[in-house]
């Protein structure tokens, strides 16, 4: 009797084989879930220099200037950035529309280096200025100045949105979300949402829909600048960070990083660090009554690293029965620390307390400290 033997062919990664003897079956199920910043081939793809109309697989083979917003097609579609850029050009306008119904998955396999500068209001600029120089690797959407009536920037999203590379940076709007505003469902393996500003609130990304989820595994969303939520809003909805970062976010008033008005689970090497608001730092904005979540599957790695900020200073923010996670936090004020309590076998928590109360354990405004008081 032949023995079956699943493997899966790199040159195609959306392909998975059962070897039966000499005969080779093929499958279009993919193995497992593609990881961060995938490695894909163009098998089977259409070269396109205009953004479709029918779902499908594709990739650009030149840059595309919009002129109107790009409407992403009831059905799945893969879209490859190539390293070319989708360039809104200043309209005011989301660059793209996910719909209800529609899946886009997008990629960016290109390597290409844009020249490009962020202006004095932390805006990115293709091509060259006076101001701060700075290149882009890869793909890019950007150009978005909207400032209609529609939510968003970047990405204006209702159906499923999957990001496995690219950079959409450079995106300005004056209602929520620069780079992405969602009401569907997002899952983040990689690619950069950075240097996006918003006179309102969400300066990278905005998420608000109480049934749906963020997925953030890997990629960047940093740099990016709002009057409120520098790197992420989160109104609803639910947010599982397993990987990835959210850092160096601006908010010129309030809530630097991201704040936990819903449903939040951390784990993995989730990186939310060097946001500020108002000059001071503000990471992980906790308000009262809110408790982090930890992944039963990624649990917490030593590269995990969170600033931590709660609305009452000083608080208790994990559920009880919880392993000692007190390396992973630090706080964002000097006069506080995190305190791993264990008073109580089997209702063991993390706190924020004033600095002398600790006794080790204690992470002291990101720098790791042990008191011995």
């Amino acid at each position: 009797m032949f023995k079956k033997r699943l493997i899966t062919i790199s040159a195609l990664p959306f392909v998975t084989a059962l070897l039966l003897g000499s005969s080779l079956i093929i499958s279009n199920k993919p193995a497992k879930v593609l990881a961060a910043n995938v490695t894909h081939e163009h098998v089977g793809w259409e070269g396109v220099s205009v953004l479709p109309t029918e779902a499908g697989d594709y990739y650009l083979t030149d840059n595309i200037t919009l002129t109107s917003t790009w409407t992403v097609p009831i059905g799945a579609t893969k879209l490859c950035l190539n390293g070319y850029v989708i360039n809104a050009n200043g309209g005011n306008f989301n660059a793209i529309t996910i719909q209800a119904g529609a899946t886009l998955d997008l990629y960016d396999c290109g390597t290409t280096v844009h020249n490009g500068y962020v202006d004095s209001a932390g805006l990115w600029h293709l091509g060259t200025g006076e101001e701060t120089a700075k290149a882009i690797t890869g793909g890019i959407i950007t150009g978005v100045n909207n400032s209609s009536s529609s939510q968003g920037g970047g990405l204006n999203v209702s159906g499923t949105f999957n990001f496995y590379g690219g950079n959409i940076v450079g995106n300005t709007a004056t209602k929520l979300g620069a780079g992405i505003y969602s009401t569907g469902d997002i899952n983040m393996f990689g690619g950069n949402i950075a240097y996006n500003t918003t006179s309102s609130n969400g300066g990278g990304v905005c998420f608000n829909n109480e049934e749906k989820t963020f997925n953030l595994t890997g990629g960047t969303i940093d740099n990016n600048t709002a009057r409120n939520f520098g790197g992420m809003q989160l109104t609803k909805g639910n947010f599982v960070m397993t990987g990835g970062s959210i850092s160096n976010n601006i908010a010129i008033t309030s809530y630097g990083g991201i704040v936990a008005t819903s449903n939040f689970t951390l784990g993995g090497t989730a990186q939310i660090v060097g946001n500020t608001a108002n000059g001071a730092n503000n990471n992980f904005y906790l308000p009262n009554g809110k408790l982090i979540l930890f992944d039963t599957e990624k649990t917490p790695s030593e590269d995990m690293k969170i600033g931590l900020t709660h609305q009452n200073g000083k608080a208790k923010f994990t559920s009880d029965g919880v392993e000692d996670y007190s390396s992973n936090f630090f706080s964002d004020k000097l006069e506080y620390g995190i305190k791993y309590n264990k008073e109580t076998s089997g209702g063991e928590y993390l706190e924020l307390v004033d600095t002398y109360d600790i006794t080790n354990n204690t992470k002291e405004a990101g720098k790791e400290t042990n008191h011995g008081c």
